[in-house]
């Protein structure tokens, strides 16, 4: 049974902001294994979590690892309804988000 995240030792990479769906999400935790004999984890904790969150799939990390801090990179999309939009000034003002930025402070 998990009595905190502390005892799991779960990390995870950057949230998103409420509201907003985020696809490719990792995280990292301990569970208990034995190789040869490992459980269906991803089976196990989608019964435990809301509908609208699962676990596509699981692998080996060592101890150090953190979800967190050891990121590679990040990357988002953003997807709008189209209702009375002006594509054009859109794709203008998205100009503006293309590339590497330092986002530390948000």
């Amino acid at each position: 049974a998990v009595v905190s995240t502390q005892s799991t030792g779960v990390t995870r990479c950057g949230r998103t902001d409420k509201g907003v769906s985020a696809f490719s999400q990792v995280i990292s935790l301990y569970l208990r294994s034995k190789e040869g004999e490992e459980y269906d984890y991803p089976a196990m904790l989608n019964t435990v979590l809301p509908s609208h969150i699962r676990i596509l799939g699981w692998t080996y990390v060592g101890l150090e690892f953190d979800a967190r801090f050891q990121v590679l990179f990040r990357s988002y999309r953003y997807f709008f309804p189209l209702c009375n939009m002006d594509l054009e000034v859109m794709r203008g003002a998205c100009q503006r988000f293309l590339g590497t930025h330092n986002y530390r402070g948000f």
